[in-house]
C-alpha cells in the first residue's frame, strides 16, 4: 500500500478509521489517481494555514484494508515529526504548479539516508516489493549517487553532476551502505503482478521511501528513459506527487506544464528525457527542503559542448549526457552568472527570466516524439525563484555568431551578441548591452513587452553593422559604434555616441550629451537643457525644446537651436557652419560663442559680417558662419561672448 497523508489541525481529536477499500488497478508506477477517502481531524495546535487530514491509500489487488490498523505515528504533522523522521506538510502562499507536485509527506530534519541493497534480506520481511528484488547495475548505482549527491567515489557510469538534490535543497543525503537508510534503492523482476517502477513517499511503515526500479540492470544513460525513471522514483521517494493528479486539496499541475519540459513528475515524457530535475520540481523540494544558495555561489559560467551535449560549469564537464542533446534546469546560488553559448553558430533564443528557457542549438533539443517535427522549446530552463530571491538569476549571456535573440531580466545583466544581427533587451536593472558586428536591436524593452516603463541605468554598445539601440527610462550610455545607427536615448539624463557612420540620435527628455562623432548625423536633443555635437561630417544638429548648447564645427553643419535660449559654440576656424533659427536682439535669448583665436571681441566680429539676402555671413579667409533668416541690423554685442 502507498499512503500519503496530511494534518491539518481542525476538530477536537484524532477520529476513528475503519474504511474498508474496495480494490483498485494499479497504476504505473502505483501512485493512485486520487485519494480513496478524507478523514480525520485533531487540534494540536496546527497555524491557520494548514489542510485538513487526508488519506491515500491504495489496494494492491486485495480489498479489506482498515484504515484503523495504520499505526498513528503515519499521521504526523509538520510539527509532530514521526518516529522515522518524517512529517506531514503542505505550504501556503505559494505557485499553484509547485504545489501540484505535492504529495503532503516529507522527511524532516536535515539528514535522509539511502542504501543501495544487494540482496533480499536488506529489506524486513513484510515489504510487497522486495519479493522480485534485484540489485541494481554499477551504472546505476552511479547514477542514484549523481542524482542525489551530485558525486560518486568511484569512476566510470553515468554522470551528472549538475542538479543533484543536495546542490538544490538544504538536504544532505548520505549513503547507509547496503541497508539500514531511510530510502532504499534497487531494482525487481517483473512478476506479473508487480510490472512497473515504483516508490513510495516518505512516513509509510517499513518500506518509506523505498525505489524500485524495473530498468535496475540498464546503464541508465543521463538523458535516457531508465535515468528519467530514476528522477521520477526518487522524487516520490522525496515526497513529491505526480504533477497530473488531483488529491484533495492538492490540485494537479496546469495543463501546459504538465510535460517533462517543467516536472519529471508527469506522464507526458518525450522520446529525450530531461537530464536534470526540472524547474517545478526544484521549486517543490526546495519548498519542502529549503534552497541551498551555496551551490555555484561565486561568479559561474555556464557553457555547452555543441557535438556532444555536455555542460561545463567554470570549465569542468559534469558529464555527457547519452545522446547530444540538451534538455536540463540550472539552479544557481549567487554570484555574477553567465550562459556562454559563444560556441555556436545559428541563431538563439535566449531568455533569462525566472522560469524562462533559452533555444540556442536546434539539433540538440528534445524530440517529443521518435521522427516527428515536434520538439522541446528549448535547450536549458531557468529555475523559478525561491521566495523571491534574487540570487538565483542568472545575470549574463553571450551570443554566438549567428543572429541571438537575448532578453534579460530584473537583475543588472550584460548581454553580449557577438557577430549576427542580434536582438537584446535588457528590460529592469541597469544593463549592459553589446551588440557586437552586425545590424542590432538593442533595448530596454521587449517588443513584446505591454509595459514600456522599464526603468535602468543601462550601457548599450552597438559595435559594427547598422544597429538600432533604445534606452527609454533611467540615465543611458549608447554607443553606436561602424555603421549607420539610430540611437533613441530616451527618458532621464542620456549620453549617446555615434561612432563612425551616418548616424540618427534622438534625446527626448532629460538633459542629455550626443555626440555624433564621425559621419553625417542628425540629432534631435529633445526637451531638457541638452549639449549636442554633431562630430565631423555634415550633420544636422537641433536642439528642440530646453536651454540648450550646440557645437558647430563646420563641414556644412547646420545647427537648430528650437525653444529656450540656447547657445552655439563655434569651433575655431570653422568653415560653413550654419544656424538656422538664431534669436538676435537685446536682452539674450540665444547666444553665439566664439573662440578669441578667431576674434578678439564683438567689433572683430562686425568688421567681417554682412548681409546677404535674408542671411548675414560672418566669414574671412578661414572662418564662416552662416545665420539663415537673421538681419545683420538686429545684432548687438550681447548675441556674442568670446572664450
Amino acid at each position: 500500500m502507498c499512503y500519503a497523508c496530511h494534518a491539518n489541525g481542525q476538530g477536537s481529536s484524532w477520529a476513528s478509521f475503519d474504511h474498508s477499500l474496495s480494490q483498485r488497478p494499479l497504476s504505473s508506477d502505483w501512485i493512485p489517481q486520487e485519494p480513496d477517502r478524507r478523514e480525520g481531524w485533531n487540534d494540536k495546535g496546527f497555524s491557520a494555514g494548514d489542510s485538513e487530514i487526508w488519506a491515500t491509500s491504495m489496494a494492491r489487488g486485495s480489498a479489506g484494508l482498515s484504515i484503523s490498523s495504520i499505526p498513528a505515528w503515519v499521521f504526523s504533522t509538520g510539527f509532530y515529526p514521526a518516529p522515522d523522521g518524517t512529517k506531514i506538510y503542505m505550504p501556503t502562499n505559494i505557485d499553484r504548479d509547485t504545489l501540484a507536485l505535492f504529495s503532503g509527506s516529507q522527511w524532516s530534519g536535515g539528514t535522509v539516508t539511502y542504501s543501495l541493497p544487494d540482496s533480499r534480506s536488506d529489506y524486513q520481511l513484510i515489504n510487497p516489493s522486495a519479493d522480485g528484488f534485484k540489485s541494481l547495475s554499477f551504472e546505476a548505482e552511479q547514477a542514484v549517487r549523481h542524482a542525489l549527491e551530485g558525486y560518486s567515489p568511484y569512476s566510470g557510469g553515468p554522470r551528472m553532476g549538475l542538479n543533484s538534490v543536495e546542490s538544490l535543497t538544504n538536504l544532505s543525503l548520505d549513503y547507509a551502505g547496503r541497508n539500514g537508510a531511510n530510502m532504499q534503492v534497487a531494482g525487481f523482476t517483473q512478476s506479473g503482478i508487480i510490472n512497473a517502477s515504483h516508490g513510495y513517499y516518505p512516513s509509510i511503515p517499513a518500506y518509506g521511501g523505498d525505489v524500485w526500479l524495473q530498468y535496475g540492470s540498464s546503464a541508465t544513460a543521463v538523458g535516457s528513459h531508465p535515468y528519467y525513471v530514476l528522477l521520477h522514483e526518487l522524487g516520490h521517494a522525496l515526497g513529491l506527487k505526480h504533477s497530473f493528479e488531483a488529491a484533495g486539496k492538492l490540485p494537479a499541475i496546469s495543463a501546459g506544464h504538465d510535460s517533462v519540459e517543467y516536472t519529471v513528475m508527469t506522464y507526458n515524457d518525450y522520446s529525450n528525457e530531461p537530464q536534470t530535475y526540472m524547474m517545478y520540481d526544484i521549486a517543490a523540494l526546495q519548498e519542502m527542503y529549503g534552497a541551498d544558495f551555496s551551490t555555484n555561489s561565486g561568479n559561474t559560467v555556464y557553457k555547452w559542448n555543441p557535438t556532444t551535449g555536455e555542460t561545463f560549469v567554470n570549465g569542468v564537464g559534469q558529464g555527457a549526457p547519452g545522446t547530444n542533446t540538451i534538455f536540463l534546469t540550472t539552479w544557481d546560488g549567487g554570484g555574477i552568472d553567465t550562459y556562454d553559448f559563444s560556441s555556436y553558430t545559428s541563431y538563439t533564443a535566449i531568455d533569462l527570466a525566472p522560469g524562462g528557457f533559452s533555444m540556442f542549438s536546434r539539433p540538440q533539443l528534445a524530440q517529443k516524439t521518435y521522427g516527428s517535427t515536434d520538439y522541446a522549446g528549448g535547450n536549458v530552463y531557468n529555475s523559478l525563484l525561491y521566495h523571491g530571491d534574487n540570487r538565483s538569476l542568472i545575470e549574463n549571456a553571450i551570443g554566438g555568431s549567428g543572429a541571438d535573440h537575448m532578453r534579460g531580466n530584473q537583475g543588472n545583466n550584460m548581454l553580449t551578441g557577438n557577430a549576427g544581427n542580434d536582438s537584446l533587451y535588457g528590460l529592469d536593472g541597469n544593463d549592459t548591452l553589446y551588440g557586437g558586428a552586425g545590424d542590432d536591436v538593442l533595448d530596454d524593452a521587449s517588443p513584446w513587452a505591454t509595459n514600456y516603463y522599464v526603468y535602468g541605468n543601462d550601457l548599450m554598445d552597438g559595435g559594427a553593422g547598422n544597429d538600432r539601440i533604445y534606452g527609454r527610462f533611467g540615465n543611458d550610455t549608447l554607443y553606436g559604434g561602424d555603421g549607420n545607427d539610430t540611437l533613441d536615448a530616451g527618458e532621464d539624463n542620456d549620453i549617446v555616441y555615434g561612432g563612425s557612420g551616418n548616424d540618427h540620435i534622438l534625446g527626448y527628455t532629460g538633459n542629455d550629451y550626443l555626440f555624433g562623432e564621425a559621419g553625417n548625423d542628425t540629432i534631435y536633443g529633445g526637451a531638457g537643457n541638452d549639449y549636442l555635437y554633431g562630430g565631423t561630417g555634415t550633420d544636422y544638429v537641433s536642439g528642440d525644446d530646453g536651454n540648450d548648447t550646440l557645437v558647430g564645427d563646420g563641414y556644412g553643419t547646420r545647427l537648430t537651436g528650437g525653444a529656450g535660449n540656447d547657445t552655439f559654440l563655434i569651433m575655431p576656424k570653422v568653415a560653413y557652419c550654419y544656424i538656422s533659427d538664431f534669436v538676435a536682439g537685446p536682452g539674450i535669448v540665444d547666444q553665439i560663442k566664439l573662440h578669441s583665436s578667431d576674434f578678439a571681441n564683438y567689433a572683430a566680429v562686425r568688421a567681417v559680417a554682412y548681409q546677404t539676402g535674408t542671411d548675414v555671413v560672418i566669414a574671412k579667409y578661414d572662418f564662416s558662419l552662416i545665420l539663415n533668416n537673421t538681419k545683420l541690423s538686429s545684432l548687438v554685442a550681447d548675441d556674442f561672448a568670446f572664450i
